[in-house]
């Protein structure tokens, strides 16, 4: 038997305070899994077979024996209570699940014993009555709050209604002690007239909601103790009972021992009430009592059942520290060191004893007290800390807490006489906040996460710092060093040390201003870091030598201040000198102030040796051809030193062999494409690109006997050409091209080159090609054979017109392709207009509206459901075809097929209610049917079958033919909201047809859904009458708007383009216009209405182009290949015909028609 851990619970007589944290692994310690330790405790003959540890968020299974086969099993983790486990058959064992920390399982068997009628479960010292009684022969029932066995006590302490569901019951007796009544304890008791509530204090029963359901206790007389009536009556939910009655109080009250490992006492068995009471205790050996071995109780107190409960312990050293563990709750608590003091002491989350593991609940008050070696404090779990516990610990330098919530300090006074101002508190990351604000914690004042480094500054002089105090081991370091007002700070005049070390910049060791303005950076913090920044006080104000302004900076140094503003003109090449004289004193020019040449257009400037540094945005936004500087060490730049215009287009001239310097400099330096030694030659570069764009940049010049690369991107939706051409002035040259990275490596440049590349995009042929699909892509169009395509044909921006298309993969493998508002021949269903090829494995996703006309598939088609996707095709199947788009009622062939009735679309059901889903199909002649009902599964976004294959067989001799389709088990009931579907299939012989029905069910909530509606915006057109008249109109999401437009006389020879955004919408068979599934506002454009030009009553003749009607014939005589398009007067698209060189000829009822041609209109009566 397992029982409820919670219930059990109460029995407890100590508090259990929750573990936190189990995560094992080392800090700062990166890509290695987490694993959470597994310990276990048992009691009684009983065995675990579980796993040691288990991965974060992983499961694992355990199996528990006992040799009664009743027990009670308690799972903690990190200390909470547990409870995503439970019983697999598949492994005849629990299976936890979702595991984040430390997992302790407990396991204590029970033992069964018989009083009487009654049947107990006991366990260490305490005591259940489980449910599963037999009904009593008395009536009456009398709870015990202990119960004796074999002359041990064992303490019970509630009642969760074993007895609830016999009526013969008339009577119950509840204890005098304290008492937990849980729910449903008297919820049925439907014989129940009396209750006898023997405790004189009505508070000592512990009422569970629920106890009583919904049951009504006036009709129940409640009997108290003598005197105690008026707080019963006072008190819920005695209050509900109508007739209260006093009975006297017993004279004499049992006496109870109850605890684990007591030997023997001298209590005895009752004593008289109001008598006081001693009782000596002596316990088992190895067991330690947290009570006296003598307790006395005065006399006042005994006025119920005396029941004296001792709790034991023993005691354990690990580690030098002693523990003492309960006897009875799987926990232990810390009492300090028993051997020599430790200066690094370790209090772990759980200590293990042999075969049993136990929480260390808290460390004791004074356990540690006054150990003034102890320098290094660890402590593993959310364990307790007491008064005084690390008090007078004057050495203590650092306290790691594991637990990511803050560890209880029960008193201030814990801590008392540690040195909080040096102490360092670490703790996980992510936690400082919290343990800063923390009681106990929050006195510290150095917190920091674990893994982390201090941040100090010393020796600021005109600088503010704005950073982190804080950087976590191995984490990039970024802090603003910003000189005050009046106060310069370059590179030069920061000191930085990390782990004892001086860092140098010019090594990259650490950056200023490379990754931002005034910002200090290290890439990888390894220790604590100290910063010492001195920044220079800028002397007096700018003078001016020459086109230069300039500004003292220290003695015997200056630096370019900027332009001198009546000599800057655009374009002008500057030389900065690399010294000069100035009021009769010798300066070196050292470095180029912030802003120096911000915005300055110059064709060149030359940058002498003698300057070190340059400032921040000493270039911000200026152009400069060429940058001629004269230092072989890279200079010292700041972020934005150099942020030009264009870097792509300025190129960088260094000294002989300084080229490796410059290339592996801070970023300023990298940013630019072209660094070049003096005296080096380069060539342009062009580019000739369809579909691609060229990362990270496009260079315009590439350096004679250097290499060059670059990486082609191909547009959205395109892909990387083949092959690639790469031209001299002398011919095509070979180039590295990596067709799956488009990387591109010229590898020795040697004259101005030109780069042509192609991307693969989609197929977007003439409208009057016949197209045939190959394998890997390729296709024929009648001037090419073998190209390659992205697996696309057609855009979103406007319809594609193909004659034919014939799909020939050969290889029989899967092929995906899409259609985009496609139409393929005339969009008659009359002629063939797409083939699938016997060989052919494809799957069609449809994009927009399609029209495809008639399609013979002889190989395996698969139509798939794009975005807004509409279809219109005739399918004659002949070999596999499956259509999932829902749009296609019929297939016809050797498997022909059609759907008679589809389930409602989108039907609403009431919570609790159902809707029947029903599809009927027929099939003309020999057919297999079958139905299969899917679900969409949302969370793993694929379809479920939600109900077992119907399948019916129709044979030739059948006299209907929809024979098939009424019966009730290819039905299916729905009382669950979701997307669903039914698979209709035919299959004959090799031949497969498959169609498929959508409904979506939802619920009907009982506060209505507010009504979402949009906008659509028909424009007024001259030339034209509307109906619905022009206007705003609002729809509601998903729903449709449609219209009609009537021409005027004087315009109706136009063809009206309906547009929404960029798609076409061709008029429906009776003339109207619908845009459907409405989900945003939108504003339909109506254009190609102009006054007629060309009108004749039987004959139109333009250029190459002869049009006449007879006879009720018309005939189109055309000098090329085009398209027709036959409209009625009302804007009605009668027919579309491809026309073939030469004379036309079209079988119509006379009348008045318009013929679109080539974006031509042309007015014709006959």
């Amino acid at each position: 038997m397992k029982t409820n851990l919670l219930r059990i619970g109460l029995r407890l007589s100590l508090v259990v305070i929750a573990l936190l944290c189990g995560v094992h692994l080392a800090w700062g310690q990166e890509n290695t899994k987490v694993m959470h330790k597994i310990y276990t405790n048992t009691y009684g003959n009983v065995t675990i077979d579980c796993p040691s540890e288990v991965e974060d968020g992983g499961s694992f299974a355990f199996k528990i024996a006992t040799s009664t086969g009743a027990y009670r099993l308690g799972i903690s983790q990190a200390g909470k209570n547990f409870r995503d486990f439970s019983w697999d058959d598949s492994q005849n064992a629990n299976v936890a699940k979702n595991i984040t920390g430390t997992i302790l399982i407990n396991v204590v068997e029970h033992t069964e014993i018989m009083i009487g009628e009654e049947r107990y479960m006991l366990e260490k010292c305490s005591a259940m009555l489980p449910p599963s009684q037999t009904q009593p022969t008395s009536s009456s029932i009398v709870l015990k709050s202990v119960v004796t066995a074999k002359g041990k006590h064992y303490s019970l302490n509630g009642y969760e209604g074993a007895y609830n569901t016999y009526a013969n019951i008339t009577s119950i007796t509840l204890p005098n002690d304290k008492f937990y009544i849980f729910p449903d304890a008297f919820s049925i008791q439907a014989g129940l007239t009396e209750i006898h509530a023997k405790a004189i204090d009505p508070k000592n029963y512990h009422i569970i909601e629920g106890a009583f359901g919904e049951k009504d206790l006036s009709g129940i007389t409640l009997y108290v103790p003598a005197g105690s009536k008026a707080d019963y009556a006072a008190s819920a939910p005695w209050n509900q009972f109508k007739e209260i009655l006093e009975e006297p109080l017993p004279k004499k009250y049992p006496v109870y021992v109850v605890g684990y490992g007591v030997a023997s006492t001298d209590a005895p068995d009752s004593i008289a009430r109001g008598q006081s009471l001693t009782v000596n205790i002596t316990l088992e050996p190895g067991f330690k009592s947290f009570e006296p071995s003598v307790i006395t109780i005065p006399g006042e107190e005994v006025n119920k059942d005396v029941v004296i409960q001792v709790s034991t312990y023993t005691e354990n050293v690990l580690s030098g520290i002693s523990y003492s563990m309960s006897t009875t709750q799987e926990n232990a608590f810390c009492h300090g060191f028993l051997d020599a003091p430790q200066k690094e002491v370790t209090i772990p989350e759980v200590v293990t004893v042999g075969s049993n593991s136990y929480k260390v609940e808290y460390i004791v008050a004074d356990a540690f007290k006054n150990q003034t070696s102890l320098e290094k404090l660890t402590l593993e779990g959310n364990t307790g800390i007491a008064r005084r516990a690390f008090s007078g610990c004057t050495a203590l330098k650092e306290i790691h807490c594991i637990s990511p919530e803050p560890i209880n300090i029960y008193y201030e006074d814990a801590f008392e006489g540690v040195d909080k101002d040096a102490c360092v508190i670490f703790v996980p990351a992510g936690a400082s906040g919290a343990y800063k604000a923390t009681d106990g914690w929050k006195d510290f004042k150095n917190i920091r996460e674990e893994g982390t480094y201090s941040i100090t500054r010393t020796g600021f002089e005109g600088v503010a710092y704005y950073g982190p105090d804080l950087v976590v081991d191995g984490s990039r370091l970024e802090a603003r060093l910003t000189p005050e007002s009046g106060y310069v700070l370059g590179i030069g005049d920061i000191t930085v040390t990390m782990g004892g070390k001086k860092l140098d910049p010019m090594s990259k060791e650490f950056f200023y201003g490379t990754f931002g303005k005034d910002t200090l950076t290290i890439e990888t913090v390894t220790g604590d870091v100290t910063i010492t920044a001195k920044a220079r006080k800028i002397s007096g104000d700018p003078f001016v030598l020459g086109d230069l302004t300039y500004r003292i900076t220290r003695d015997a140094a200056v630096e370019v201040a900027g332009v001198k503003e009546d000599a800057y003109t655009k374009g002008r090449s500057y030389v900065i000198p690399s010294s000069l004289e100035y009021e009769g004193n010798n300066y070196a020019v050292t470095g180029i102030g912030p802003k120096a040449f911000s915005g300055r257009i110059m064709e060149s400037i030359t940058i002498p040796s003698s300057v070190e540094e340059v400032g921040t945005e000493s270039f911000l936004d200026a152009q400069a051809d060429d940058i001629h500087i004269q230092r072989s060490t890279p200079l010292s730049t700041v972020n934005g030193s150099f942020n030009i215009l264009d870097k792509n287009k300025c190129r960088i001239y260094v000294p002989k062999g300084a080229l490796a310097a410059y290339h592996t400099a801070t970023w300023d330096w990298l940013g630019f494409p072209y660094i070049l030694e003096e005296g080096d030659k380069y060539f342009d570069v062009d580019f000739e690109l369809t579909g691609l764009t060229v990362k990270p940049f496009q260079p315009e010049i590439a350096i004679s006997g250097r290499s060059v690369s670059f990486i082609l991107v191909p547009d959205s939706g395109s892909f990387l050409p083949d092959s690639i051409e790469v031209w001299y002035p002398t011919g095509l040259e070979p180039c590295e091209y990596d067709a799956k990275t488009g990387k591109v490596t010229i590898a020795t440049v040697k004259g101005n080159l030109t780069i042509k590349a192609k991307a693969i995009g989609a197929l977007l042929p003439d409208k009057d090609t016949d197209i045939t699909i190959g394998k890997d892509s390729t296709y024929t169009d009648g001037s090419t054979t073998g190209s390659k395509f992205n697996g696309v044909i057609g855009n979103d921006e406007e319809l594609t017109r193909v004659k034919s298309l014939k799909i020939d993969t050969e290889d029989g493998k899967v092929t995906g392709i899409t259609f985009k508002s496609l139409i393929v021949g005339s969009g008659s269903s009359t002629s063939q207009s797409v083939t699938v090829a016997e060989t052919s494995n494809i799957e069609i996703t449809l994009d927009g509206n399609n029209n495809l006309g008639k399609v013979l598939n002889q190989g395996s088609t698969r139509l798939l459901p794009g975005e807004n996707t509409l279809l219109d095709a005739l399918v004659e199947n002949e070999g596999i075809f499956i259509d999932e788009t829902g749009l296609l009622d019929a297939v016809t062939g050797p498997a022909g097929l059609t759907i008679a009735q589809r389930p409602e679309k989108a039907p609403r059901i009431e919570m609790g209610s159902s809707t029947l889903l029903k599809v009927e199909a027929s099939a003309e002649e020999e057919a297999n049917l079958s139905y299969i009902w899917e679900k969409f599964d949302s969370e793993n976004n694929n379809w479920k079958q939600v109900k077992p294959e119907v399948q019916r067989t129709k044979a030739l001799s059948s006299l209907r033919s929809d024979v098939l389709s009424t019966n009730e088990d290819a039905q299916l009931e729905v009382s669950e909201a979701g997307k669903y579907r039914c698979l209709v299939s035919n299959t004959v012989n090799a031949v497969n047809s498959t169609l498929t029905a959508y409904s979506e069910v939802s619920i009907a909530s009982s506060t209505p859904d507010p009504t979402v509606t949009f906008s659509v915006t028909l424009p007024s057109v001259e030339g034209a009458a509307l109906s619905p008249l022009a206007g705003t109109y609002s729809v509601e999401a998903g729903g449709s708007f449609s219209f009609s437009l009537t021409l005027d006389t004087d315009y109706d020879q136009s063809t009206p383009m309906v547009k929404v955004g960029d798609k076409l919408i061709e008029p429906t068979s009776d003339g109207k216009y619908e845009i459907k599934n409405i989900n945003s506002d939108i504003t339909i454009s109506i254009t190609g209405i102009v006054k007629n030009t060309t009108v004749g009553n039987a004959e139109v003749e333009s250029n190459a182009l002869k049009i006449w009607g007879s006879n009720g014939v018309l005939h189109i005589q055309s000098a090329h290949v085009s398209t027709a398009y036959i409209m009625t007067f009302g804007g009605q698209l009668y027919k579309a015909i491809t026309l073939p060189i030469g004379e036309t000829m079209i079988t119509i009822p006379q009348g008045s028609y318009i013929i679109r041609i080539e974006n031509q209109s042309y007015k014709i009566r006959f």
